[in-house]
């Protein structure tokens, strides 16, 4: 839950950044420099929460043998 509400944060928040008829949604944020200030900071913080759902899920899908011989063959 909050990883996604990170992502929406830093996702209207980029919008602001992103093109000028967006720019109102800046007023989210306390306006154009703190957006500019908000953004990077909502995005660490989106990667930080991404990591407690990785490491739960690292050791369920084991790999075997056949991906590992599916990947090469993708090798240039």
């Amino acid at each position: 839950m909050i990883t996604a509400i990170a992502f929406v944060l830093a996702a209207l928040s980029g919008l602001a950044l992103f093109h000028p008829a967006m720019f109102g949604l800046s007023s989210l944020f306390g306006g154009g420099p703190w957006t500019r200030i908000l953004h990077p900071f909502i995005g660490l913080f989106m990667v930080f929460a991404f990591i407690p759902p990785g490491a739960a899920l690292l050791g369920t899908q084991p790999d075997g043998a056949r991906d590992w011989k599916w990947l090469k063959q993708y090798r240039t």
